[in-house]
């Protein structure tokens, strides 16, 4: 996956998850667009691909977001950790399996989460109080769902338009 298609595609999905997706909430949960994209790309694709999503996406999140609710960098960084963490399990599950990055992208919200409330605590930005049953396992619920689409797709990708193990003589 190339790097400009990764920076355009990342733009897209901050713009979409800042402005459209507050407006499609399900049961009051808003979905983390980026954080999906970002997670499951490490899981089928590797680090490198992901990279470029998680940097970008997550720049632009802390941008496009009010300044006293998320300091700069924040959103970014947490992307890129999960994006490692998501990359790392992957090397030790099936590789390329769309089951996996869905199961990632259910375990690694939880994750995400408490690594953007950290460092909004480490920043001095407000840190609210999380209930992780209550508050971070519907987005986890939500996250997971959003990426069965896209895990199956991107898979179906990287099998028909990716490298062929051929016979070498």
């Amino acid at each position: 996956m190339s790097l400009p298609l990764a920076a355009v595609g990342a733009v897209v999905l901050a713009l979409l998850e800042s402005s459209v997706a507050p407006h499609l909430m399900v049961a009051g949960v808003k979905p983390d667009l980026v954080f999906v994209v970002v997670v499951v790309v490490a899981a089928i694709f590797g680090l490198g691909a992901a990279v470029g999503w998680a940097f970008v996406g997550g720049l632009m999140i802390d941008l496009l977001s009010p300044s006293d609710l998320r300091p700069l960098g924040t959103s970014a960084f947490s992307l890129l950790v999960v994006a490692g963490l998501a990359a790392g399990a992957a090397r030790f599950l099936p590789s390329g399996r769309a089951e996996v990055a869905i199961l990632l992208t259910f375990l690694l919200t939880f994750a995400y989460e408490a690594l953007v409330l950290a460092l909004f605590g480490v920043a001095g930005a407000p840190v609210p109080v999380v209930d992780p049953l209550r508050d971070v396992l519907p987005i986890a619920l939500l996250d997971a769902v959003l990426a069965v689409p896209l895990a199956f797709g991107l898979r179906y990708l990287a099998r028909r338009y990716g490298p062929q193990e051929r016979l070498q003589w």
